[in-house]
């Protein structure tokens, strides 16, 4: 299934660069590049899910424990820059 999607991302980035550069110059290849990688997950989240059966809700809204998780780190982030140093 990677090869799949890195087969849309590569055939999508490529034709969307040949479109957008001549264009929008860099900003065309960096939004082409953009909506490459975003096919590419897009691509694999279905597979994921048809493979799984898990509903792509799931994956992709944040949980309560999530949310823990990232205050977890965020606090100990925080306490490591206040350790002073020697």
């Amino acid at each position: 299934m990677h090869l799949w999607a890195g087969l849309v991302a590569l055939i999508s980035n490529v034709g969307l660069n040949i479109l957008l550069i001549p264009r929008l110059g860099v900003s065309g290849a960096a939004l082409a590049t953009s909506i490459s990688y975003s096919l590419n997950a897009i691509v694999l989240v279905a597979a994921f899910v048809k493979i799984t059966s898990v509903p792509a809700f799931v994956l992709l809204l944040p949980g309560g424990g999530d949310l823990r998780l990232f205050l977890e780190g965020i606090r100990k982030a925080l306490s490591f820059r206040k350790t002073p140093r020697p």
